[in-house]
């Protein structure tokens, strides 16, 4: 299984050292990850993505905790794990009927071509603003994808 990047063009940037997201609808994909993470922690969890909580950093709790003062944050973490559910399930319904390639947009640390077990034959493409991907390919370089048993 292979997975790859796909850049959306936007206006040139300079890059630092070790990229940041600064746009505040990009940062809305560490705020998710927060809750894949805090989700995947929990005994009953519907999944299990050991890569969210790092690509969430400390920002995107924060941002969960401030989101959560407009409602519960338990209510937040079950909006994001409910979609996590439903999306992986597709992704894992499509591979078994064997559609090769999968288009993730706006994926933000979507970890779906690490984490599920997809077959060798089948590629996913994850797409995003280019501030994302660099965020995204800091933060995920060195990880393949899990050991599958």
């Amino acid at each position: 299984q292979k997975h790859k990047s796909v850049t959306r063009p936007t206006k040139p940037h300079v890059m630092t050292t070790s990229p940041q997201i600064q746009t505040d609808v990009c940062k809305t994909a560490q705020y998710i990850a927060a809750g894949r993470a805090l989700e995947s922690k929990r005994p009953d969890a519907l999944f299990n993505d050991p890569f969210a909580e790092a690509f969430s950093g400390d920002y995107g709790f924060t941002f969960m905790d401030g989101m959560a003062t407009l409602g519960s944050k338990e209510s937040l973490v079950n909006h994001v794990a409910v979609r996590t559910k439903f999306l992986d399930d597709f992704v894992e319904r499509a591979e078994a009927n064997e559609i090769k390639q999968i288009v993730i947009l706006a994926c933000g640390g979507d970890s779906r071509s690490r984490r599920l077990r997809l077959g060798d034959g089948v590629t996913v493409y994850n797409v995003d603003l280019a501030e994302v991907m660099a965020y995204r390919d800091a933060t995920f370089r060195g990880i393949d994808r899990l050991p599958q048993c």
